[in-house]
């Protein structure tokens, strides 16, 4: 992936999701497992964390009550939110070090680390994580999580890869054209 790419996980939507931070909302791309369908959002303005932030709370204080966002930036970090009816649940970074480099990156973190009061946020997050994922088609261990969120990646689309298959979200099948 050589752009920033952004994605909302909702449950049980039905329609076109609506709230103030959902304009960008433009693509529906597929229906997940146990009523989940997956939304792509474009053209979302920068600085762009609060408003993805935003937009994944708005969705999930709807009618959904179940909202996983996913933020991939260049290929070089991740950035996960859950949320629920009442806001935020969890936020993970997967490859915190190269979101350093980044301002969106670096706020992610900063959000990360005021949370849990400490640099050592990744234990916070994995067990946030696994207590949001209790809504998700499988529950996710906190240990699951952490040996996602602690590893190196390449590409940091496969720890996001990762995270979806372990709360059984798995990314939409690719097919071929023509198929």
């Amino acid at each position: 992936m050589s752009h920033t790419a952004m994605q909302l996980l909702i449950k049980d939507v039905r329609g076109q999701p609506e709230g103030p931070h959902l304009k960008w909302l433009a693509d529906w791309e597929a229906n997940g497992p146990d009523g989940w369908t997956y939304w792509n959002i474009y053209n979302m303005p920068r600085p762009r964390m609060n408003l993805f932030e935003q937009a994944v709370s708005d969705c999930a204080r709807g009618p959904h009550g179940a909202v996983l966002g996913l933020y991939v930036e260049t290929s070089d970090w991740g950035y996960i939110v859950g949320s629920g009816p009442t806001g935020i649940a969890a936020r993970l970074l997967i490859n915190p070090d190269s979101a350093k480099e980044n301002s969106n990156g670096a706020w992610a973190l900063d959000r990360l680390i005021v949370r849990a009061g400490t640099e050592a946020w990744d234990i916070l997050a994995a067990e946030e994580l696994a207590a949001w994922s209790e809504v998700a088609p499988r529950r996710a261990s906190a240990d699951g999580v952490l040996g996602v969120i602690r590893q190196d990646w390449v590409f940091p689309e496969d720890g996001v890869k990762a995270l979806r298959q372990l709360v059984g979200l798995p990314p939409p099948p690719i097919h071929p054209v023509g198929s």
